[in-house]
């Protein structure tokens, strides 16, 4: 899953991708946060967090 922001001082866009396609799902800030909260609650039920995890995500220019 990929996430990118385009935001500037207008407007904010939230395109999700899963997989590698070209694919993008726009979202609007209500819908990316019910994604967020979702994607939560799924992967609180699972338990401990992986090792990897933990790393520092760094954000990166297309």
């Amino acid at each position: 899953m990929t996430v990118r922001l385009d935001a500037n001082e207008t407007d904010a866009r939230i395109w999700l991708a899963v997989g590698s396609g070209h694919r993008r799902m726009p979202l609007t800030l209500p819908e990316a946060w019910a994604v967020v909260k979702l994607l939560a609650e799924a992967v609180d039920f699972t338990g401990d967090p992986p090792p990897f995890v933990a790393r520092t995500v760094t954000p990166t220019t297309k």
